[in-house]
């Protein structure tokens, strides 16, 4: 979360957010999941899309992938659709 110091005063999100993620993990297969909110400065939080990958699956549906404990593996998860504007 970032301090109010840091927020922004003016963002629209429109279309397909996509977020790169790098992780590790000691299991061989896992899912990330990736959310974006909305947090107001009363601290109320809205949901405003989400998505998931499989790391299995993170190159290709078609074929799997599965980790090594402690490598770092990099995958971008297209989250749904979303419009927010925040002024």
């Amino acid at each position: 979360m970032m301090p109010p110091s840091s927020r922004c005063s003016h963002l629209e999100v429109a279309g397909y957010p996509e977020a790169i993620l790098f992780a590790t993990s000691s299991a061989p297969d896992t899912d990330f999941f990736v959310r974006l909110i909305d947090e107001d400065p009363a601290g109320k939080a809205l949901e405003v899309c989400y998505g998931m990958v499989r790391v299995r699956h993170r190159n290709s549906l078609d074929s799997e992938e599965l980790m090594a404990p402690g490598e770092v593996v990099g995958s971008t998860t297209r989250l749904r659709g979303a419009v927010l504007g925040v002024i």
